[in-house]
């Protein structure tokens, strides 16, 4: 069955905060009573509001608040043709004082509030109006007859509770039904400014998910034991509630349980796995000795302390806090050498500042207990999402109810935000770690928002950067990287350590050193447990959502400081018996921690994922416990490779590539609709088509050799050969097997749940991908056909569109790229996915190898970008005018498709060195370049078939 297309463009970040998601039902809108203009799409039912989203993605959002309803909804008797095919059975209207209006033209935009007057009228395609009035009417009596929100929002989820009390998971989604169940019970699984509650599962072999919404396309999340590589438990909103399960591909899960007896317990159920218990223990002792003598840079180190501080990059009210280490912001280059570039990490931020300090004291001075110098917080959602902000404006909207913040007070210049944390009486934020370990991206607006104009006639869009960052953000995140591991920081940064997370973070030491927060953010200061009022409680989580939270303290000394250059040396030369390889290895374990008289399981490196955060790809991934180990001298003076300035590219002259001298030898109409793959055979030019059909020519006789339609009646989406069996994959979920020499159909596999997107065989193996999500590895059998089993398959988060397996026959890498702008990095032989990164903000239409070091994508964004195999890191990236569906590579130089109809070759900065512009007549659908041979094979959207060779 074919897959509809996803609805990408309604999420839960469009509710408000603490409104729960129902469920959803077809419908039509009819704008007004003629029955005009009607517009198909699906109803969103919610317990604050209806969103009608239309399958136009042109036409905006529209969201219909309860309190804003003057009427209960009632059926609709149509009067005239132009309604049909609804009915007096299956319509309704409503009336409502305004409407809301989201995503317009299907860009994110500042919600748009418009009065209304007319009656909102609907026809539903499969629930009568009887049916949808006995759903809704309930939620909607509750706003008509509860005045004070906050008990009618505790009143709705009451009521949910209630419906869910009794659910128990659906075993029907169980991968094994031999799998034994272990526990089971409620919990919230945790995303910035989303929970959503489920039920999970754990068996023997896998940790289940099962939310109660049916929002999500996939109903049941599942995890395989044998990747989850530490478990961690967590507070969450100031209880000790919460558990994260990070998993081999650095993507992790957080769960946020009812009380801590049931997190501990299914945190202990998880530990006695056999998968999970061969484990090394370890102490937080060792990772600042191997800081002290320059083993961890100081970037790594930081990540590690927040990770065992409870931040978690899933939890905004906990994300991971770095410091300001520079205060010169207005200088040509930036003296790295010289003390006075850095603040002085002996002070909070608050105290940085004399003549404000003294305010503030003055202020503590004649408050009544509990006291507090500053009234913000250096960490909060609020102040997150002001520095992500053009990388995450959903969830800016989400967090200020539908607005970005004033202009003048948005995040718009480097210096701007210094001057403010050094002079605001209620700014005292430190960063985040994307301004040490990214591609900058989240300085530049790419997404075009419209961010508003300042008092003084500016228009707020790309971050204003300092000049020695000579307007190129990638530079002015490595300069701070720079400067964060640089020898004067090194020297101090055990006494910011101190403030954040260590002796001087409470108690005497903490006002000594004027480090007194909101008494709210404290760890401890509030049992959450014991206060029964709901609003009360709520009054409180809102401070803890507003104010942040003050790290879980970890040192309860001085933290000692870090070697010199000198003292490190002079540690070589006392212990030349350092067994550093048998030190990494060991890092690569997974390693166990006492805690709160438990174990946290800890993976084997210390690299976080930030690039699962929000969906997008805010940073890289941290080199703590690199598999290589560096030497000393490499370890105390860091070279950043990933962020060094751009080499010159050569000259198209320079450039030796396989695209030069190719010429066209003949173009033929090939099939009735758009070509989706070419290969070449021998002689012979095997391609695919949308008319469901497979044809065969010759590139001597430049002619139809063979066609094939014998493979279903869809969409043949690719193709390829082992021995004399050609194999089809089709949209109808099956890949046919076909015998080239009995010209016949062998066999027809059900390979995967949904379309068949791409194939690819190596030997005898072949992988497949699906819009099912899945990734799956098969063995050829020996009556020329495939197993019926998979021999392994990844789980991908969206449906897989796009794949590449490296040529070396002595590489097992593949790659894959997913309609949501994901790309996964997977070893055929060890089975196992490596990486999952975010690499475009819209569908991955092509990826392939370079070389053994370096990946290359092209999206629907419009964006080429090159990323390292080993990390997932961005290396390059440019930008061109046309949606891309196709590219290639001979690893010198990039050739891409797309909706121009022009086939253009590029260096890995963007710059055209073709000779010639291969013009194609219409749309480029798919793309082969033959190594060796000197041929590249194109495909068009109107079904020609173009041959070039030298």
């Amino acid at each position: 069955m074919l897959r509809k297309k996803k609805d990408k463009r309604f999420n839960l970040l469009l509710l408000q905060e603490g409104e729960i998601y129902y469920q959803d039902f077809a419908c039509t809108h009819y704008p007004n009573k003629t029955g005009r203009n009607k517009s198909p799409g699906r109803l969103h039912f919610c317990s604050h509001s209806l969103f009608f989203v239309p399958d136009d993605t042109r036409s905006a959002i529209q969201c219909y608040l309860f309190e804003s309803f003057t009427s209960n909804i009632t059926p609709f008797v149509p009067t005239g043709d132009l309604f049909k095919p609804h009915n007096k059975d299956n319509m309704f209207y409503f009336n409502c004082k305004s409407i809301t209006e989201m995503k317009r033209q299907n860009k994110v935009h500042p919600y748009i509030v418009k009065p209304n007057t007319e009656q909102v009228i609907f026809g539903l395609t499969f629930l009568t109006t009887n049916q949808l009035i006995s759903k809704i009417l309930p939620v909607q009596q509750l706003w008509s007859t509860t005045t004070n929100k906050t008990r009618l929002v505790e009143k709705l989820n009451q009521i949910y509770e209630k419906e869910h009390q009794d659910f128990t998971f659906d075993v029907t989604w169980m991968e094994d039904f031999r799998e034994l169940k272990l526990t089971e019970t409620n919990c919230t699984k945790v995303t910035p400014l989303l929970e959503s509650p489920g039920r999970i599962l754990i068996t023997n072999e896998r940790i289940y998910f099962q939310p109660f919404c049916n929002i999500s396309s996939k109903p049941v999340k599942k995890y395989n034991l044998r990747y989850v590589s530490r478990v961690v438990k967590r507070r969450h909103s100031l209880r000790q509630v919460g558990l994260e399960i990070y998993l081999e591909d650095d993507k992790s899960i957080f769960f946020s349980f009812k009380n801590q007896k049931e997190r501990d317990s299914t945190f202990l159920t998880l530990l006695k796995q056999p998968s999970l218990s061969n484990v090394l223990r370890n102490d937080q002792g060792n990772m600042t000795q191997r800081w002290q003598k320059g083993l961890v840079s100081n970037f790594d180190y930081l990540l590690y302390i927040n990770f065992i501080a409870d931040r978690s990059f899933n939890d905004l009210t906990q994300y991971p806090v770095m410091p300001w280490v520079i205060q010169d912001y207005a200088s040509e280059t930036l003296n790295l050498n010289d003390a006075n570039t850095f603040r002085d990490l002996s002070k909070p931020i608050g105290a940085l500042n004399p003549a404000r300090l003294k305010r503030f004291k003055q202020r503590y001075n004649e408050m009544p207990e509990p006291k507090f110098l500053y009234g913000s917080h250096y960490s909060t959602p609020g102040y997150v999402l002001y520095y992500l902000v053009r990388q995450a404006p959903e969830y800016m909207l989400k967090l200020q109810n539908g607005r970005f913040d004033a202009p003048d007070r948005e995040f718009h210049s480097i210096q701007s935000t210094w001057n403010s944390v050094l002079t605001g009486d209620s700014d005292v934020k430190e960063l985040i770690p994307e301004f040490y370990q990214s591609n900058g991206d989240f300085l530049i607006n790419s997404q075009q928002l419209d961010l508003g104009t300042m008092s003084n006639m500016r228009r707020v869009h790309h971050v204003t950067l300092p000049p020695w960052a000579n307007n190129d953000a990638r530079q002015f995140v490595s300069l701070n990287r720079r400067a964060l591991e640089s020898e004067y920081v090194s020297n101090h940064l055990h006494l910011w350590i101190d403030l954040i997370f260590g002796e001087k973070q409470r108690g005497r030491s903490s006002v000594a050193f004027d480090n007194v927060f909101y008494y709210l953010t404290y760890e401890g200061n509030v049992d959450l447990e014991s206060i029964t009022d709901p609003i009360e409680k709520e009054s409180i989580m809102a401070q803890v959502r507003e104010f942040g939270q003050t790290p879980k303290q970890v040192f309860h000394r001085a933290h000692p400081k870090r070697f010199s250059n000198d003292d490190a040396k002079q540690v070589e030369d006392d212990d030349d018996d350092l067994d550093l390889m048998n030190l990494m290895e060991q890092l690569k374990q997974p390693v166990l921690n006492h805690h709160d008289d438990d174990r946290d399981l800890i993976e084997k490196n210390d690299e976080f994922d930030v690039s699962q955060l929000l969906t997008t790809n805010f940073n890289t991934k941290s080199t703590l416990l690199s598999t290589k180990v560096p030497s000393r001298r490499e370890l105390r003076n860091l070279k950043m490779e990933s962020n060094s300035s751009p080499t010159l590219s050569p000259s198209k002259n320079q450039i030796n590539h396989s695209f030069r001298h190719l010429k066209r030898d003949f173009q033929i109409k090939m099939h009735r609709d758009k070509v989706s793959s070419v290969t070449l055979h021998q002689d012979r030019i095997i391609s695919t088509s949308h008319d469901a059909t497979v044809k065969i020519s010759s590139t001597v006789t430049k002619k139809q050799i063979r066609r094939i339609a014998e493979c279903g009646q869809v969409t043949l989406s690719d193709s390829c050969m082992h021995d004399s069996t050609l194999f089809v994959a089709s949209w109808d979920n099956h890949i046919y097997s076909y015998s080239i020499e009995y010209g016949k159909v062998l066999d027809s596999l059900p390979a995967h749940d949904d379309a068949v997107t791409k194939m690819i065989s190596r030997g005898d193996e072949m992988v497949s991908t699906s819009w099912d999500s899945t990734v799956k590895l098969w063995n050829f059998s020996h009556h020329s056909g495939l197993n019926r089993s998979p021999t392994w398959q990844h789980q991908c988060d969206d449906p897989v569109l796009s794949l590449a397996m490296m040529s070396d026959d002595g590489n097992h890498l593949g790659a894959c790229g997913t309609e949501s702008g994901d790309v996964v990095i997977f070893d055929v032989r060890a089975k196992r996915s490596l990486i999952d990164f975010s690499a475009h903000t819209d569908a991955v239409t092509s990826v392939a190898f370079m070389n053994q070091q370096r990946i290359v994508t092209c999206s629907k964004d419009r964006h080429v970008k090159i990323f390292s195999v080993s990390g997932g890191q961005e290396m390059k990236s440019f930008q061109l005018t046309e949606s891309l569906r196709c590219l290639a590579t001979d690893g010198n130089v990039i050739v891409t498709g797309g909706d121009a109809g022009v086939v253009n070759v590029w260096n890995d900065d963007g710059v055209n060195v073709g000779e010639q512009n291969f013009v194609c007549g219409s749309a480029v659908t798919c793309l082969n370049v033959v190594d060796g041979v000197g041929t590249m094979l194109v495909g068009t959207s109107d079904g020609d078939l173009i041959f070039y060779k030298k």
